[in-house]
């Protein structure tokens, strides 16, 4: 990131050259410093945050609630934070994740001054694994923190929570009442969880978002309601700003959602330049109010929906553009043009792609925007007529939603709806490129498309296959747990999984799961559980039952029945070595597990502790190029005896970011002084490469570093010799 002289000089250098009239030079860097000015904000709030190591008083308004099983996550608007001072203004508007396990009475619009116990805005960061760092600053998160003491509420909740409050309270009766509601006013508190993630695999999720298909359809609806009404071109002014009225109070009952906002903003530009050409051409309107929304709303060029919302939109202009036909002819196009150019949008930003997108979509596009979002704004209006006429229409609705839901669960049942795979983000450059060098070619409309549609499919060709000689260790960024993949020619091994939590969330399926299909659903073949603490075995069950296959060997421990690791087994080349220290249990009965390669070893130590340690270095420990450090780096492990038999060349300590023990403990990176050591909190899931050349190193938060808000900040960083 530039530093602040840098940005103030590309602000001033920017301001001249707009004087000069080099208008390109100039918007580049005043962009360059509007965008600089921000990163600065948030960056010097997260430092802040970071310099208190005691509970801090802020405070600000309540934006959002969520019920979780845990307790109430609720989102704040920030206005102040002790020791900072204001911290919304023109240039940046920060926020918080407060997390109330009392069962206190919030509520939306209230201003909230309190004492949290605060951490910076941080994420586990693994390969192919959802970017949860990028989504916190797409939302201007800077702090996450639990709530200690309220000094005051005030205010009262806000005219849209109170409506969709209402409506919800309506709808709840309803079976389909949640997508009803979510197509209302973008609110998800009735979806059931099992029906967000249908609707998301066919490629349907986007129906759940208000955005630019449902703000069009509404428009366009009022639109033709209005034209009815009041014919001819004396009332062409003032249908348009009816339009504009309904689609602006539909976006205000989203909660001016950012990509409600965002979808209002291009539909109402293109409507001026198809209503006035004079002042702009429709995709002229797309591009304004891209820049409208990157000036009001900076940080969401980070958010996926920016790009898939515009992306979509050009599609639909280019489809148009291609075909002038037969308004038939123009659906299928505009559903074929967005499909095939959001793939590699969808591969790049998600790692996969729905299988049958495309011909679902042609259907349910459709059906929605004809039928089912019209209707359910049928039966809002008539709700301050007649309720019982109104949950007759939502009613209706609801038995075509219905027969939606019900052939996306048996379709589901007969194939996948969705599939994983890498995603490069390359393909783009193709996609750009190619569409501008086939339209300065002036060769035919069905060519150009072809090209553009096709060119990132280019990018497969690109991409090394890895040579079979190497194996890779990864080291997977859980938090304050541990979870390693071994992988050698197609083949896995999985060393714990992790902690599941009560929430349902688990690092198995938020790490592991990504990096495996990333990685093209390679087999299982051993399972090694070191002990049944939560943070290494917590997703045991969904493990086993997902590859029931696999070879499982288990340490000593209490809760479970029995062990299984004793053990020796050549694989694929390389030698697995299973052993533990029979006379504990628990932490010091966990299963070790040594990989010795043709010309390399790599020790795994589970949660062992200087007792267990003592026990092994007796029976004999062999030098080790790798070692995962016993217990996330605790002082009470990794004894000078250890150390000095084991003499690794690179160690790694998975541990959580700031978490409560402080590990890994300085006492353990002073006894591996001379090792090159890597924290998972700060460096992200780590991976080493080897092969008979020798092993290359790859931690995610240095292959990232070219984003500024993936670098390390001062208290991630260890001594000199740790990353």
């Amino acid at each position: 990131m530039p530093t602040l002289a840098v940005i103030c000089g590309a602000f001033i250098a920017g301001v001249l050259a707009l004087l000069l009239r080099y208008r390109f030079i100039a918007g580049l860097l005043l962009g360059i410093a509007w965008l600089g000015f921000h990163a600065h904000g948030y960056r010097s709030l997260i430092q802040h945050v970071e310099s208190y190591q005691q509970p801090v008083r802020f405070s600000g308004t309540i934006t959002q609630l969520d019920a979780k099983s845990y307790g109430l996550q609720m989102r704040l608007n920030l206005h102040r934070i002790e020791g900072y001072g204001q911290c919304c203004n023109a240039l940046f508007k920060a926020a918080l994740i407060i997390y109330d396990n009392q069962a206190r009475d919030f509520e939306v619009g209230q201003v909230l001054v309190a004492t949290a116990k605060l951490k910076p805005a941080h994420a586990p960061l693994n390969h192919y694994g959802f970017n949860y760092t990028r989504w916190l600053l797409a939302k201007q998160v800077v702090a996450k923190g639990r709530l200690i003491e309220i000094e005051s509420i005030s205010g009262a909740r806000d005219w849209r929570e109170r409506s969709v409050a209402n409506l919800a309270a309506s709808l709840i009766t309803l079976e389909q009442g949640g997508v009803i509601l979510a197509l209302l006013s973008g609110d998800k508190r009735l979806l059931a969880p099992e029906q967000l993630t249908r609707f998301r695999e066919a490629g349907l999720s986007h129906l759940l978002v208000v955005s630019g298909l449902h703000i069009a359809t509404v428009g366009l609806w009022v639109w033709g309601g209005l034209s009815l009404l009041l014919a001819g071109n004396r009332f062409r002014v003032s249908r348009l700003i009816l339009c504009l009225a309904a689609t602006l109070g539909y976006v205000a009952l989203t909660g001016w959602a950012l990509p409600a906002l965002r979808a209002l903003l291009m539909f109402s530009l293109v409507l001026l330049g198809v209503f006035y050409r004079q002042l702009w051409r429709p995709w002229q309107g797309v591009l304004l109010s891209a820049l409208v929304i990157v000036l009001v709303f900076p940080f969401s060029v980070y958010d996926s929906s920016f790009y898939l919302s515009f992306a979509a939109t050009a599609a639909v202009l280019l489809a148009l553009w291609w075909q002038r036909t037969s308004k038939l002819k123009q659906l299928v196009a505009i559903q074929l043009v967005i499909g095939l150019m959001l793939l590699p949008l969808q591969l790049g930003l998600f790692g996969g792609v729905a299988l049958f997108a495309l011909p679902i979509n042609l259907v349910m596009v459709p059906l929605f925007t004809l039928v089912v979002i019209p209707g359910c704004m049928m039966g809002l209006l008539l709700l301050g007529v007649s309720e019982p006429l109104s949950m007759l229409v939502w009613q209706t609705m609801g038995v075509v939603i219905a027969y939606v839901d019900n052939a996306l669960a048996s379709l589901s049942e007969l194939s996948p709806l969705s599939a994983h795979a890498p995603g490069w983000l390359s393909g783009m450059w193709w996609l750009v490129l190619s569409s501008l060098l086939l339209l300065r070619s002036r060769l035919s409309r069905a060519a150009v498309l072809l090209a553009v549609l096709l060119a990132p499919s280019i990018n497969t060709l690109l991409v090394a296959p890895q040579r079979a000689s190497q194996w890779r260790v990864v080291v997977l960024d859980v938090g304050q747990g541990l979870s390693v993949v071994v992988e050698r020619a197609g083949h896995v091994l999985l060393y714990d999984t992790g902690a599941r939590y009560p929430s349902g969330f688990s690092f198995f399926e938020a790490s592991f799961l990504p990096w495996w299909r990333g990685n093209g659903s390679p087999r299982v073949e051993h399972i090694v559980l070191s002990h049944a603490d939560n943070d290494h075995a917590g997703a045991e069950l969904p493990l086993l039952s997902m590859f029931p296959g696999a070879d499982v060997y288990r340490g000593r421990d209490h809760r479970w029945s029995s062990a299984n690791c004793n053990d020796t087994v050549d694989w694929h080349g390389l030698r697995l070595r299973l052993f533990h220290a029979e006379q504990f249990s628990g932490n010091n009965g966990s299963c070790l597990l040594l990989v010795e390669g043709p010309m390399h070893r790599v020790l795994i130590s589970g949660d062992v502790e200087r007792s267990a340690e003592e026990v092994l270095v007796e029976k004999g420990l062999p030098k080790v190029d790798v070692l995962v450090s016993p217990h996330h780096g605790s002082r009470s492990s990794s004894s000078r005896a250890w150390v000095r038999a084991l003499k690794p060349q690179y160690v790694v300590h998975s541990a959580g970011f700031a978490n409560q023990y402080g590990f890994p403990a300085t006492e353990t990176l002073e006894a591996y002084r001379g090792a090159q050591q890597y924290v998972t909190a700060s460096s992200g899931s780590v991976e080493f490469r080897i092969s008979q050349s020798g092993v290359e190193v790859v931690s995610e938060r240095s292959h990232r570093q070219r984003y500024w808000y993936h670098r390390n900040t001062s208290s991630d960083l260890a001594p000199d010799w740790v990353e």
